[in-house]
């Protein structure tokens, strides 16, 4: 047993839980609960932060990039009001997070205090856990079961409300413990019954969601796609649960579709869906489900099982455990061998016909740049290992859709939930889970302006990132949208004033690059690559089209308003 304060027991428990960085900045509140004694202690970092919703979301692509615990700060009131978006974004996405919150003393609950609020009652509809913690004795109580309910399948963010009276209290703890997280596999009986249907299959695929990711799940997802020859399609979640120069990946689904990867979805008689929650977007608005195809559906939520299409078979358990229990099974039942000749010939010709649509887009001399074509020069220019970062907006369909990711796993993406700004902070957190990596972010100028503030943050502490804004000059999708179906009446998405986004980057410290031609545009992209891996932060501002959407943004669109688009 030790005595220690409230706000020490704290501390000792994130060192216990191995939580490396605390992303935030402090108040008048949170100095009394966290800050203070974080002083002296080497192994937990304290990120400032130039806005708490950035904190957050940095928090969010740490913990995405290492699969830990992302661990974000808001002092009482507005503070914790600002960390909203990155919690809804954690829920939506199953990422596990921890919102930690100062709350107004105990004992001048209700009475008007600064900054109070009803802070635990608003963060209820979307975290896994909340609690304000009463009494000091239960600090390690509160800090244990967070991060052990935070990481438990589905993964999700937990909120502590924590008064700061209580950051002084005294009390006796004993040693931390941490609980470790199980993990579970789908039944075995279910687990047959899908193998024996992929293997009876005569043209399967694999749709493969943010389930993967987040189980770490890309051997077995390969082993089984090789093993019966099976075309492995993404989610823009699940995107890069393969490498994308595999032969078997032909593209994505839903939003992220192409002419290939739809002939090959629709053609299917057998498809198991991994680690998707099925999104509107994925599933186009939940029309897009092959008529003949039987539905395998494997997910570590069981909820997801009856909230929109039916399964033939539920596995209900971890992607990776029950994917390698499914290579087994299939192994053992493959008496003859799959006609993966026939298999391979034809989907060679549809990973043609994706190449084609690269090539193409490689090839567009448009001026403006055609946002297409600036996904295809990232993807020539980048390193093999690095890790890319999407957020939102009309750069999300194309970077989604036609970057080449080469090694499984190097992916960031927000979730549907469709928060705009996510991927310029995001990847900052990124890069402090996985500092060896080259790390960049595509973003619009929409969500570069709203999360830009954070470019200092990377001069201050090492992170030499490189962003690259599809700059339109407006609200693209919007604009476009406004175009298509509101009969052209564009209104308040145009940026009359707009950032000169070179000297934006300069004045922070970073390198400032703009590309207005696709002449330029290769040697510029592989010149950002290279100021990165030097060791400095870098923006390129990249003057790009409007009205420009991906076959399959086309398409979705068409589900509301047929005959106006594609």
């Amino acid at each position: 047993m030790a005595v220690l304060r409230g706000d020490q027991a704290i501390v000792q428990s994130l060192v216990k839980e191995n939580v490396k960085y605390v992303f935030g900045l402090p108040g008048g509140h949170s100095c009394e609960i966290l800050y203070d004694a974080l002083h002296g202690e080497e192994s937990v970092k304290p990120i400032l932060t130039r806005h708490e919703e950035s904190g957050s979301f940095e928090a969010l692509g740490y913990a995405k990039a290492t699969g830990s615990v992302g661990f974000c700060h808001g002092t009482a009131g507005p503070g914790w009001g600002q960390l909203l978006p990155g919690v809804h974004e954690a829920y939506a996405g199953r990422v596990p997070l921890i919102a930690f919150c100062a709350a107004v003393p105990l004992k001048h609950y209700g009475m008007g205090a600064l900054q109070e609020f009803p802070q635990e009652e608003s963060m209820l509809p979307f975290c896994k856990w909340i609690y304000t913690v009463d009494k000091v004795e239960k600090v390690q109580w509160v800090m244990r079961r967070a991060f052990s309910v935070a990481r438990s399948p589905p993964p999700g963010p937990v909120f502590i409300n924590f008064p700061i009276d209580l950051g002084g209290e005294e009390a006796d703890f004993p040693e931390y413990r941490s609980i470790p997280t199980t993990f579970y596999e789908a039944d075995g009986e279910a687990v047959k019954v899908a193998g024996d249907a992929l293997l009876g299959a005569e043209a399967p695929i694999i749709v493969a969601g943010g389930g993967v990711h987040l189980s770490g799940a890309y051997r077995e997802l390969q082993e089984l796609a090789e093993l019966l020859t099976i075309p492995v399609l993404t989610t823009n979640s699940g995107k890069a649960s393969i490498p994308e120069t595999h032969p078997l990946y032909i593209g994505g689904v839903g939003l992220n579709k192409t002419r290939a990867s739809e002939r090959v979805y629709e053609e299917s008689d057998c498809m198991l869906w991994v680690g998707s929650q099925l999104e509107e977007w994925a599933t186009g608005q939940w029309n897009w489900r092959p008529e003949k195809a039987k539905f395998l559906y494997l997910d570590v939520d069981p909820e997801q099982m009856s909230r929109n299409w039916v399964p033939d078979v539920a596995l209900v358990g971890d992607a990776r455990l029950t994917l390698k229990r499914l290579v087994e099974y299939c192994r053992l039942k493959l008496e003859k061998a799959v006609k993966s000749h026939e298999r391979l010939s034809r989907l060679s010709r549809y990973k043609g016909m994706y190449m084609q649509e690269l090539e193409e887009l490689r090839k567009t001399g448009s001026k403006p740049i055609h946002p297409g074509r600036l996904a295809v020069s990232i993807s020539d220019a980048m390193p093999e290992d690095a890790i890319a970062v999407l957020g939102e907006g009309a750069n999300r369909i194309w970077t989604a859709t036609y970057l080449q990711v080469r090694r499984a796993g190097y992916w960031v993406s927000s979730s549907d939930y469709g928060c705009m700004g996510f991927s310029v902070p995001a990847s900052l957190g990124v890069k402090l889970g996985r500092p060896e990596h080259v790390v960049f972010a595509v973003t619009g100028d929409g969500s570069f302006q709203m999360q830009m503030h954070e470019l200092p943050v990377a001069v201050q502490y090492d992170l030499p990132v490189a962003w690259f804004i599809a700059n339109d000059g407006a609200l693209g999708w919007i604009k476009w949208y406004q175009r298509e179906f509101k009969d052209g009446r564009i209104i308040s998405v145009d940026f009359e004033a707009q950032w000169d986004f070179v000297k934006a980057a300069e004045a922070a410290g970073c390198v400032g690059m703009r590309v207005e031609t696709p002449a330029e545009l290769d040697e510029v992209v592989r010149k950002a690559f290279q100021v990165a891996q030097d060791g400095t932060p870098v923006v390129v501002d990249v003057l790009t089209e409007t009205f420009q959407h991906t076959y399959g943004s086309n398409q979705y669109h068409r589900i509301g308003f047929p005959g106006k688009t594609g």
